[in-house]
């Protein structure tokens, strides 16, 4: 009768003993696991947006409100300035968030150049000044207009035909509205060859009244590179050093630094810059034989990293065998026999 409660009371130990050790091992891989999370960033998204304008109108003669035009008028106004017609834009980017100021790769601003008149205005700077206080195309007058930046922010040659599109890098601008360093108020477009004579050129852009051909703002975010290829030796031995090729490509063809883990606890941190889908050559070796995982990043001048590419390489040999000598002598005679045993010993 004792020896049955014996028993009893053993087996009762036994299961404590065992769920205790369970649930100490669950918690352990359980802190393992967190451990190796690592924290993703909040993705962004990137590509390239369009916007139209909100408002558009151009600048006349005194009292003319032409904000409901389908056409802009642009011209140097002469001597006094009385003849001058200066286009206003402005775009809402107000959709794209603050953290991707520093992510615009460009940002241009188009409009169509669709006709002309008096002369021939090829050639003539056709410079963009920044709005310094908001404005609406219904009200926007020569006598009620904001004041302007005396620093241009962009300027483009006219054109030597019509029918085409007109752009402007209005990148930096765009850049400081999207991260609130500077308030979007849109620009003034103006034609800044004077012309002391009659006949002064005239050029006529359409305005967003237009419907077609109606001027636009592009806007590419940057997006990173792809995830690096990694090329190389996937069986081995141990101590034996291997070359290993990583490629990665840019979408917008800028430079590449890449991070590599070799899976042993050696890394090689952002090295580079490289150019955009060329390979580049690393070396490597392990000490222990083992299962490792090479893994690596790409990351472009703007800092955008690609996903992780991957690499399983398995060092199960050692490079101190015996015999060494003569195995190697051996499989160098006989390159194609014995294929288990070349496979055991790793040649």
């Amino acid at each position: 009768m004792k020896s049955k409660s014996l028993r009893q009371i053993t087996r009762c130990f036994v299961a404590i003993a065992t769920a205790l050790l369970f649930v100490g091992t669950s918690i352990a891989i359980e802190s393992q696991l967190n451990d190796i999370k690592t924290t993703i960033p909040e993705t962004l998204t990137r590509g390239t947006y369009t916007f139209n304008p909100t408002d558009d109108s151009y600048i006349g003669a005194e009292g003319e409100v032409n904000g409901l035009l389908p056409e802009m008028g642009l011209r140097n106004g002469g001597s006094g300035g009385y003849w001058a017609a200066s286009p206003v834009i402005k775009f809402d980017v107000s959709s794209l968030p603050q953290q991707t100021s520093t992510l615009i790769v460009s940002a241009k601003l188009y409009i169509y150049y669709f006709n002309q008149a008096d002369n021939d205005p090829t050639g003539n700077p056709l410079v963009l000044y920044r709005f310094l206080d908001d404005w609406k195309e219904e009200t926007i007058t020569k006598g009620a207009m904001p004041a302007y930046e005396n620093e241009q922010s962009a300027m483009t040659p006219a054109p030597g035909s019509i029918g085409v599109w007109i752009s402007w890098n209005v990148t930096e601008d765009i850049q400081s509205f999207v991260s609130g360093s500077l308030i979007n108020y849109g620009w003034i477009l103006k034609d800044e060859h004077y012309w002391s004579g009659p006949n002064i050129p005239l050029m006529y852009l359409y305005s967003k009244e237009q419907g077609n051909n109606i001027p636009y703002l592009e806007v590419v975010i940057n997006e990173p590179p792809s995830a690096p290829e990694i090329i190389g030796q996937v069986n081995g031995s141990e101590g034996q050093s291997y070359n290993y090729n990583f490629v990665a490509s840019d979408p917008e063809g800028q430079q590449i630094y890449y991070y590599i883990d070799w899976g042993d606890g050696q890394t090689v941190d952002w090295i580079g810059p490289y150019p955009s889908g060329t390979p580049q050559s690393f070396i490597h070796s392990w000490s222990e034989r083992g299962t490792y995982i090479i893994q690596a990043k790409a990351k472009d001048t703007f800092g955008a990293e690609s996903d992780w590419g991957t690499l399983s390489v398995t060092m199960p040999y050692s490079s101190t065998i015996p015999f060494q000598q003569f195995w190697e002598r051996f499989f160098e005679q006989f390159p194609n026999a014995f294929p288990l045993l070349r496979h055991l010993v790793g040649y």
